[in-house]
């Protein structure tokens, strides 16, 4: 196997302030309203219902991934429980 040098520089992480805040939202309402047109456009009827039912979505999946982490079993007892358990096999 070979042997990697070790690298000589670092990277520096700074907390994002206001200004990236602002300018992330900004970059985020572009992106819905382009989503939106794709997806009229798809012929999609409820395209502003289907991305807000994906964003809500999101920000759960993102809570649980704190919790969850890297463990395997947390991941699949939460498919389980938040997918899985909540479906209704007679209204498919």
């Amino acid at each position: 196997m070979p042997s990697w040098p070790t690298p000589s520089k670092s990277v520096t992480v700074h907390k994002a302030g206001p200004e990236f805040d602002a300018l992330m939202a900004k970059r985020d309402a572009m992106q819905d309203g382009l989503n939106i047109k794709r997806y009229t456009g798809f012929g999609l009827k409820d395209a502003k219902g289907v991305l807000a039912a994906y964003k809500k979505n999101l920000a759960k999946w993102n809570k649980l991934s704190k919790v969850i982490g890297k463990d395997v079993d947390k991941m699949a007892a939460a498919v389980k429980r938040e997918i899985y358990d909540k479906l209704d096999l007679s209204k498919l």
